[in-house]
């Protein structure tokens, strides 16, 4: 990798990197005998500002985490109850998820236990087997909220999920407030690309949190 330039412009050299791989793999003795390929066709260089590179890693943190909140924290701990995470550590995805998908805790909570209740029969929310795999991949989010806006499936379901002020208040009656903040968040620390990075948030969430952890 070739030093930043004054406008912080760095090159990245990708043959220069994989032979660098290849060394440290025949210098390991866990390998024995392994024949590889030293011999690379010609490859681009890639070249981006620092400012670039800070974007790209922002936005997969906060992927990150938002599949985190959802693993974690409405799946293991709010649906399952397997785990039981720190207070502090659950009003934070809580939060998050409010603040990046306008996703509210009970009805998340009441969907996927509806789900495990008529597992892969009529009336599962989400059933690969009952919608077909791809519906409930590209339209996970859909799916998910006919059965989040029926208030008789959240009043079942969502027994022991946060019923506090915050809930009642704030994250229940607002959720499109959260979202529209994260976009002028956005766009105030990023600018323009705070557009792209919103929009990345956005079309992820549905196919991995609705789509794939949820069916």
């Amino acid at each position: 990798t070739l030093p930043a330039t004054r406008d912080g412009e760095a090159e990245i050299d990708l043959g220069e990197r994989m032979a660098e791989a290849i060394k440290m793999v025949r210098r390991g003795p866990q390998f024995g005998d392994v024949e590889v390929v030293t011999q690379f066709q010609p490859m681009p260089c890639l070249r981006a500002r620092r400012a670039e590179i800070d974007q790209v890693l922002v936005t997969l943190i906060m992927l990150q985490i938002s599949m985190m909140a959802t693993t974690l924290y409405l799946h293991r701990d709010q649906a399952h109850r397997a785990i039981d995470l720190n207070p502090v550590l659950r009003h934070f995805f809580r939060f998050w998820m409010w603040l990046t998908s306008g996703m509210v805790t009970r009805e998340w909570a009441a969907v996927h236990r509806k789900h495990h209740a008529l597992c892969e029969k009529p009336g599962d929310p989400h059933s690969p087997v009952v919608f077909g795999l791809k519906k409930v991949l590209l339209e996970g989010a859909e799916l998910y909220r006919v059965d989040a806006r029926n208030p008789e499936v959240v009043a079942k379901y969502s027994r022991g999920t946060p019923d506090d002020w915050m809930e009642r208040k704030v994250y229940l009656p607002h959720t499109t407030l959260g979202i529209y903040s994260l976009l002028v968040l956005n766009v105030l620390l990023f600018g323009v690309i705070g557009i792209t990075i919103f929009a990345f948030q956005m079309a992820a969430m549905p196919i991995f949190s609705a789509g794939i952890i949820n069916g």
